[in-house]
């Protein structure tokens, strides 16, 4: 699918979900998802989690980890 036969919001729901089960997959404490306005958290917020930004440009996405050795 390209981006204009989805909608934005979707593509960054779906990367985030993506990113939350492959570090689940990895053995990463991600118990918790949650969006609030222009990005979604993955993670608790007293552990290790990532921050997905909106952005306007592909992938629309900008993920931060609170911790950045991991």
């Amino acid at each position: 699918m390209t981006v204009n036969r989805i909608d934005i919001a979707a593509l960054r729901m779906l990367c985030a979900d993506w990113l939350m089960q492959l570090g689940r997959d990895a053995g990463l404490p991600f118990s918790q998802y949650g969006s609030r306005g222009d990005s979604f958290t993955i993670g608790s917020p007293n552990e290790l989690n990532v921050i997905g930004h909106f952005t306007d440009a592909e992938p629309y996405l900008r993920f931060v980890s609170s911790d950045p050795s991991q």
